[in-house]
């Protein structure tokens, strides 16, 4: 819900999954007004700079053109380098919960312990896990309480710009952004309430809706008490714990056959990502140009073995006319959908290494926004599926390819014309796709995998 006066605007927010947080000791160890304003900053200068000169391409340059416009207008405080608008931001929140990312398992309802003695942990899905000693630890926080947010500005004009949107501007900000760690797999959502306390929604062209199976009330506490017996939570709280857990799995389920495939448990998909480049562009999978680079005895191996396997076919193989890059190098496709500097290939006891002396480290373009909301059937989550720009310096990128720190295999990104995540996509939602092409091995998991992808289907109703 927005209300306004002439020098500010009050709105409620809702949290719809749990900020990983390094400080959950402290008392406001939820969201923050200094992690919210600095990018929301960035976002209305970037749209009153796109309004402004409707001929600008890319944010960076919209950005730019907003801070003269709002210098103009003395709207901003501090200098250029660190603009800031003229408006103070307060959030106000009251029951939030904190509680551990990393769980000790459960077996047969006692506490898993390895060979040593050790508790064996199980982390949530898109997260990497804990590092460091127990201080350094990330857990959960969650507020069960709507959050109370305000924007107090003696700029009068800057406050009626922001309302002549009719809020949208905060209502879409919200709607594209997540905060804390892991925020691009989904962690630290939040919507804007409307009037009538429901989430104000913007819907993006892609979304996936994942329905929330009851869990079983009864086994949650057991096993909470089994993990921490001195420590009470509400049902409420370990049915959003449960809910949050089914939501992670899939994010994590769709994003990994998304970038690279699926191989576990007894199922096998391929990655489309590799059908797109074979189909649209000729260009080889990367796991093959490394494969032929360091392991291709077994290489050959598989080529007989699998129906899908890392390889593609030409018409004649030894003297193909594959696609390269200016420079003659094959290329890195993988990594377009985020940098992996460093993977273990355990099957073949090496760590393949990805090196450029510009870039160690390029994050998913697209982020996975979760809203929690409720029909006829209970409840579930909408998540919309929202594109970065991918910098235009990530394209043409060579990249060193080393494994076990040795080796001279030299890969490259492909330029803007050989990938955009909308021409991927559209390819994915195109009536000549089918997911169920890639699924030569079937599991529990790949059940859910084909639905998801059918969800990029244009709708009959839409």
């Amino acid at each position: 819900m927005i209300s306004n006066n002439p020098f500010q605007i009050t709105f409620t927010l809702k949290q719809h999954t749990p900020i990983i947080h390094f400080q959950h000791d402290q008392d406001d160890a939820t969201l923050r007004a200094s992690e919210v304003k600095p990018r929301l900053d960035r976002f209305i200068l970037t749209k009153l700079g796109a309004e402004s000169d409707q001929n600008l391409v890319g944010n960076d340059a919209k950005y730019k053109k907003g801070i003269e416009v709002a210098k103009k207008r003395n709207w901003l405080v501090g200098d250029e380098e660190h603009a800031a608008l003229n408006y103070k931001l307060k959030i106000k929140t009251s029951d939030f919960f904190s509680y551990p990312i990393e769980l000790p398992r459960i077996r047969n309802n006692r506490i898993d312990l390895d060979d040593r003695g050790r508790i064996r942990f199980d982390s949530f899905s898109c997260f990497f896990g804990n590092m460091g000693d127990d201080s350094s630890k990330k857990l959960f926080t969650f507020s069960i309480k709507d959050i109370i947010c305000q924007i107090v500005s003696n700029c009068d004009d800057l406050i009626n710009y922001i309302n002549q949107t009719n809020r949208k501007i905060l209502v879409k900000f919200f709607n594209i952004t997540n905060f804390g760690t892991r925020q691009s797999k989904g962690f630290g959502s939040f919507c804007i309430l409307n009037e009538k306390n429901e989430p104000e929604i913007l819907r993006s062209k892609y979304y996936l809706d994942i329905g929330i199976k009851n869990a079983k009330i009864e086994q949650l506490k057991i096993n909470h008490n089994l993990r921490f017996p001195e420590e009470k939570v509400s049902d409420r709280f370990l049915m959003l714990l449960d809910s949050w857990k089914q939501l992670f799995d899939h994010i994590n389920l769709f994003h990994k056959v998304l970038k690279s495939g699926y191989n576990q448990q007894n199922g096998y998909v391929k990655s489309p990502l590799f059908k797109y480049y074979q189909e649209k562009h000729k260009i080889q999978w990367d796991k093959k140009s490394i494969k032929e680079e360091y392991f291709n005895s077994e290489l050959n191996n598989q080529k007989h073995k699998y129906k899908y396997p890392d390889i593609l076919v030409f018409d004649n193989e030894e003297n193909s006319s594959k696609q390269k890059s200016n420079d003659g190098n094959l290329f890195l496709v993988r990594d377009m959908l985020g940098l992996t500097s460093e993977a273990n290939w355990r099957f073949y006891r090496s760590t393949i290494s990805k090196y450029n002396k510009e870039i160690d480290r390029f994050k998913s373009p697209i982020t996975y926004k979760p809203i929690m909301l409720r029909d006829s059937e209970g409840w579930y989550y909408s998540v919309f599926l929202i594109f970065d720009d991918i910098p235009s310096e990530y394209y043409n990128q060579k990249f060193d390819i080393k494994s076990n720190n040795s080796g001279n295999l030299v890969l490259e990104t492909p330029d803007k014309s050989k990938f955009s995540l909308q021409d991927y996509f559209a390819y994915l939602s195109s009536s000549s796709f089918s997911i169920e092409d890639l699924i030569s091995k079937e599991n529990r998991d790949t059940n859910k995998i084909f639905e998801m992808f059918e969800m990029l289907k244009p709708q009959e109703d839409e």
